[in-house]
């Protein structure tokens, strides 16, 4: 006990000793960190100044550049815009975004660039309808045949005959599936990856007019000429629903959240909702109205006859503002999309053979082009790897305007064999060039390339002429 007593009676003054130590220590090191706060805020303060300087110094970099401003890519898929015409072709451009351009190299201050890179004369008859996703795109025409192409080989697959009657509508879900709406009073199911037709899907006593197939990919809606609505089973094959309109329905669109879709009644446009199928807008018309397209979750475009696009705010049943947008009546309208993060361009065509870029902020056009055919439809897609236009010759003697765009892989080009006359003489009055502005030459004949996504050889299912229907 006494040693331990010993022991702590001797550590006592030990301890106040290192409380004096500990104090002066504390005041040394407050004084050092005082001056190391000091040194640090003088080096953040450095760096801060240094990177300052050092973006003045790229965005001086930059702006030197000869006046450009940089541009980043977004994706490399080419925006490429198909259109049908009553002349049996379809004429394809590329759109090109050149906003960022000098005014050097832009003196029209355009945004939005249309290179026409192919024309084809791809039917016997008026195209009726265009439909594309990616690089496939499907035409159908009044001579009752769909025919499928290669976008970024500028190819014809091969042509898909199974109704007893032109197809009127046509619509992708993704790369998995394809409607086609005929005027046989049936949609057929279509799986994309090998062409075969599923499903042929029937019930109502009219012509289909349009269809549109929900954002799930599940169910589609029709409207026909018998005064009918139907839903549809997509994963069955069968209907589900139908219900009885008021008239005529022309055109049927599902909201891009498919909680509402827009019927067009000649002049006018109803919107309806999904869970009550009960009409809960009605937005009257002066003229036929000929195309709508959602441009987003809150904004219907509609455009016809009064030639003016129609910005509608379709869950207030309002229009919010019309841009008196073409000479002649709408025939298309489509989104050019070059960025998820900005909105996307209006793309509208008109009977006159005009195709207009518009965007949501101003009622000028950021692009134009001329077709000078009479336009029907239109599809945009984005393709990849886009096989570049050809350049033609000047010993064609033939304007920038005037090229012959071919559409199909052959290498070698030549548009006229004596073995390929001798196999098909009548080949010209099958597959005529288009009657208006005949100094456009489309060449008919293709070589019909199987698909790179096909893995099995389509099954082209072929229509009996003689169970037609007159």
């Amino acid at each position: 006990m006494k040693s331990s007593i010993k022991k702590t009676n001797q550590t006592k003054p030990e301890k106040v000793e290192t409380k004096q130590s500990t104090k002066q220590t504390t005041e040394t090191k407050n004084n050092e960190n005082q001056k190391s706060i000091i040194k640090t805020t003088k080096t953040k303060t450095e760096t801060k100044e240094n990177t300052i300087n050092n973006k003045r110094k790229i965005e001086e970099i930059s702006n030197s550049n000869n006046g450009k401003k940089t541009v980043t890519k977004v994706d490399k898929a080419s925006r490429v815009i198909t259109l049908g015409c009553y002349e049996n072709s379809i004429i394809g451009y590329e759109a090109k975004y050149v906003k960022n351009l000098t005014s050097a190299e832009n003196p029209d201050g355009l945004e939005v660039y249309l290179d026409m890179i192919f024309g084809y004369s791809a039917h016997t008859g008026c195209v009726k309808t265009l439909a594309s996703f990616k690089g496939t795109l499907v035409s159908s025409s009044t001579d009752e045949s769909m025919k499928v192409y290669n976008l970024s080989q500028r190819s014809e697959y091969g042509t898909l005959m199974k109704h007893e009657g032109h197809v009127t509508c046509l619509e992708f879900y993704k790369n998995t599936h394809m409607l086609a709406g005929s005027m046989d009073k049936t949609i057929s199911i279509w799986r994309v990856s090998d062409w075969e037709c599923l499903k042929v899907m029937q019930g109502p006593k009219g012509a289909i007019n349009s269809l549109s197939i929900h954002p799930s990919g599940k169910v589609a809606l029709s409207v026909s000429k018998d005064k009918r609505l139907f839903l549809w089973d997509i994963t069955k094959g069968t209907s589900a629903y139908f219900m009885k309109l008021p008239s005529e329905g022309f055109l049927i669109k599902w909201s891009p959240d498919g909680t509402y879709y827009a019927i067009v009644f000649q002049t006018k446009i109803s919107i309806y909702s999904a869970s009550t199928n009960q009409e809960i807008h009605s937005i009257p018309q002066s003229k036929l109205v000929l195309a709508i397209k959602f441009l987003n979750e809150d904004v219907l475009l509609a455009g016809g006859e009064e030639s003016i696009l129609h910005f509608i705010d379709y869950k207030k049943g309002s229009i919010l503002k019309s841009y008196d947008v073409h000479s002649n009546r709408i025939k298309g309208i489509d989104l050019l999309h070059f960025s998820e993060e900005k909105n996307p361009y209006i793309v509208t065509i008109s009977s006159d053979g005009n195709v207009l870029v518009w965007s949501d902020k101003t009622e000028f056009p950021v692009g134009a082009a001329e077709a000078d055919f009479r336009l029907t439809t239109i599809s945009i897609s984005h393709v990849d790897n886009l096989k570049p236009k050809e350049v033609v010759s000047e010993d064609d003697n033939m304007d920038d305007e005037e090229y012959d765009s071919e559409f199909d892989d052959d290498e070698e080009g030549d548009e006229n064999e004596d073995s390929e006359e001798d196999e098909d003489e009548d080949e010209d009055e099958k597959v005529p060039t288009p009657t208006k502005n005949n100094n456009k030459k489309l060449k008919v004949e293709v070589e019909f390339e199987e698909p790179k996504e096909i893995k099995k050889k389509p099954k082209f299912s072929v229509v009996k002429k003689n169970n037609k229907k007159k």
